[in-house]
């Protein structure tokens, strides 16, 4: 809910806006047993759909919740638009310090006091420096953390994106920003690739932006709030 606190206010003017949080951060911070995978979190956005009976919903994902967008999109048809920003995808990024393997073993290494204190420690200076600086970075977020980036399967990311091809009712959009500290801009043209050899063009909609780091819904809102309102427009949502 924080990360869409300054975008909302501009899109409310125009389509009802819900900010859902994950078990595990913001002010379910405190949530034991989160869910990590990418089908685990897709789950639990249609589950919030079911339990408010939503109608036809436009979906805007960032960073690891894009790909958890992505899961819901696939699963659940009353998803018309899907949009992602700054999103991880199809290959591993800059954020992505360390992979699988390693984020394993930093898991059962945050067990043991001796090794856990100074790990958390170091997690909280790094995550910090790519600016979560209003998130809490307990053991238990970082441990969730840590099991995102495990359970992150890139094999699994454009399996989902070539199943997109046989959604035709389903239009996506796909913003990134140049300076991005966390998902570089190398990983997001990737992503590009992945997503404009699934779809034909005029399914697919981009802005790429000169700035505004991880966070560009933060200082970037216009420009993407002229962006959604557009391919709000050009939907077939039924609000």
């Amino acid at each position: 809910e924080r990360d869409f606190r300054y975008l909302s206010p501009l899109i409310s003017r125009w389509a009802p806006v819900v900010r859902v949080v994950f078990p595990g951060f913001g002010e379910l911070h405190h949530v034991e047993d989160a869910p990590s995978t990418i089908e685990e979190r897709g789950q639990y956005l249609r589950a919030i759909a079911d339990r408010e009976s939503w109608g036809e919903v436009m979906v805007l994902g960032h960073s690891m919740g894009g790909v958890a967008s992505l899961q819901w999109a696939l699963i659940d048809p009353r998803v018309r638009q899907l949009s992602l920003l700054c999103s991880v995808g199809v290959e591993r990024h800059r954020g992505m310090i360390f992979g699988h393997r390693v984020a394993r073993l930093l898991l059962n290494a945050l067990r043991w006091p001796f090794f856990g204190r100074p790990l958390l420690a170091m997690f909280r200076r790094q995550y910090r420096l790519m600016g979560f600086r209003g998130h809490p970075l307990h053991l238990r977020q970082q441990s969730l953390i840590l099991r995102h980036v495990r359970d992150l399967d890139f094999v699994y990311v454009r399996g989902l994106i070539e199943a997109l091809s046989t959604r035709s009712h389903l239009q996506v959009g796909l913003a990134w920003a140049m300076d991005d500290l966390v998902v570089d801009q190398s990983a997001s043209l990737a992503l590009e690739r992945a997503f404009r050899s699934a779809l034909s063009p005029e399914r697919l909609a981009t802005l790429c932006l000169q700035d505004g780091g991880h966070n560009p819904q933060r200082s970037r809102t216009k420009e993407i709030d002229r962006w959604l309102h557009s391919l709000y427009s050009h939907s077939i949502i039924n609000t």
